[in-house]
């Protein structure tokens, strides 16, 4: 089944320098767009996760008239709109080709800007945002609270971005209302303070730094559709109720869906007390039926976010552990609040399913979503889920999917990136290393019997 009556309309736009403006080059709509095709997701496609930050992308076919060149459309933006599924979202075109003036455009949202590994050097104290970070956290006091530091990174991100290429005032974050935080875990007591140790020694890319700040709060941070702002999203909001699809909307032969929840095993959160020593507090449950769910762990550390309350909870006299149990607990409840909890719309449950749907829906990330689908007996089953990834296509409908692990083939799902995963690995290896070195005169080593072979000897 193909729908044939989407309209889009949108708007390609190019940076006057002089100005510092975004100019419109022309308008967006069936008659010039050929193809078109876009996805945004909130966690890996093999693990449901938190602290999710991706860029969303979309690849479209059309024909601009003169004067545009390959090298002129770079970096304009286009917005996009569908009578279907509503905003496709604001992206920028990162990569173009044509033949004749038929273009083929790939393009991301503003997510990508947050990313700096191929800006020009930012070790300088003028644009580094670690050396930012520090200086800020020298002016946090006990009275900050909330959600200022999301402004305080967009505004630094925006410098990255102004020195890196001469657009200015690029990103703008979009408010979250932390009343709609089912999690509650964004109240006064608990402020999002930044150690300026590891602020400054982990990384000095923005967008990691908004991972941190979606992984202490339990979501992920992701460009809105409607108008290219950066945010926080949060599994299950309220405001966005819930995607309720019939059976005879989806395509037939694309639906698939699991026969079992994922379940959360333990949650963990570990901090770093003022003298620099690890601690750590969890939650954790004893699975009671391995053969209906998939049991998975959710880990959060090495989160300068995290680390900087944990510290400043310590100054003022505070248990760590509070802090470091609001994590743990709020999380683990939320995943295993009473089924008529989640049937009144708090808590949600994680099945994966994939499905594509024809009609008017309007999805989001992280929103709640009960399938009606035809199972393989023809009998009309539910299936009750949250989207963590939205495929759309142009007369194609839109793809939606809850990426889940299966602990029962796989070890088990874990919310860190691959980049976190080798940076601990090598750390890890580091401190063994570390372990097993010895340092010695040349001679004391030459006066030594019998050396150990598993020791590293240093001639000092």
């Amino acid at each position: 089944m193909l729908v044939l009556n989407e309209i889009i309309t949108g708007t390609l736009k190019k940076y006057n320098y002089n100005s510092k403006t975004w100019v419109q080059v022309m308008e967006l709509n069936n008659s010039n767009v050929d193809r078109a095709d876009s996805q945004r997701q909130c966690t890996n496609d093999d693990c449901f996760q938190i602290g999710g930050c991706f860029s969303a992308t979309m690849n479209i076919t059309l024909k601009i008239p003169p004067p545009l060149s390959v090298f002129q459309v770079r970096g304009c933006k286009i917005t996009l709109v569908s009578s279907l599924a509503g905003a496709i979202g604001v992206f920028f075109v990162t990569n173009a080709s044509r033949r004749g003036r038929i273009f083929t455009l790939v393009c991301h949202d503003s997510v990508a800007w947050t990313e700096t590994s191929s800006y020009r050097d930012t070790s300088n104290s003028n644009n580094a945002i670690h050396n930012v970070l520090a200086s800020y956290n020298g002016r946090l006091s006990n009275t900050a609270q909330g959600w200022m530091n999301e402004l305080f990174l967009t505004r630094f991100t925006n410098l990255y971005i102004g020195c890196a290429t001469g657009i200015t005032n690029l990103l703008t974050w979009e408010y979250f209302n932390t009343s709609q935080n089912i999690f509650d875990v964004c109240n006064s007591e608990i402020q999002f303070g930044i150690d300026a140790d590891s602020g400054s020694g982990d990384t000095d890319c923005p967008r990691d730094f908004y991972k941190y700040l979606a992984e202490v709060s339990f979501g992920f941070v992701y460009a809105t559709p409607e108008t290219g702002n950066l945010t926080l999203g949060q599994f299950a909001e309220s405001r966005w109720g819930v995607a309720e699809i019939q059976a005879n909307e989806i395509e037939r032969d694309s639906d698939d869906f699991a026969d079992y929840n994922c379940y959360m095993r333990t949650v963990t959160a570990y901090g770093t007390d003022a003298g620099g020593n690890k601690e750590g507090f969890s939650w954790a449950i004893t699975p009671q039926d391995f053969s209906t769910a998939s049991m998975f762990d959710i880990v959060v550390e090495n989160n300068p976010f995290l680390d900087g309350s944990y510290q400043n909870e310590l100054a003022k006299g505070n248990s760590g552990y509070d802090f470091l149990g609001v994590i743990a607990t709020n999380f683990y409840q939320a995943f295993h609040r009473p089924a008529e909890i989640v049937q009144q719309g708090y808590g949600f449950l994680v099945s994966p399913f994939k499905c594509t749907v024809h009609g008017q829906h309007t999805f989001h990330l992280g929103q709640k979503v009960l399938i009606h689908y035809v199972d393989y007996d023809g009998t009309i089953k539910n299936h009750d889920s949250i989207i963590t990834k939205i495929c759309w296509s142009l007369y194609g409908g839109q793809t939606i999917m809850c990426c889940g692990g299966d602990s029962r083939t796989l070890s088990q799902t874990l919310q860190n990136s691959k980049g976190d995963k080798v940076r601990k690995d090598v750390q890890n290896h580091c401190d063994a290393i570390k372990r097993r070195t010895v340092g010695l005169s040349q001679a004391e080593y030459d006066a030594l019997e019998n050396p150990d072979e598993h020791t590293l000897y240093c001639i000092i």
